[in-house]
C-alpha cells in the first residue's frame, strides 16, 4: 500500500464522515421544522 493509496483512503473516510454529519444536521433541521409547523 503506497502513501498515495493511504491519502486517498483518508480523504474518502473524511468525506464520508462529513457527509454523514451534515446528513444528520439536515435531518434534525427538517424534523425540527416539521414539529414547529405541527404545533
Amino acid at each position: 500500500m503506497s502513501v498515495n493509496d493511504f491519502q486517498l483512503l483518508i480523504n474518502c473516510l473524511f468525506l464520508l464522515f462529513r457527509f454523514r454529519e451534515s446528513g444528520i444536521h439536515i435531518y434534525l433541521f427538517k424534523t425540527k421544522n416539521f414539529k414547529l409547523k405541527e404545533s
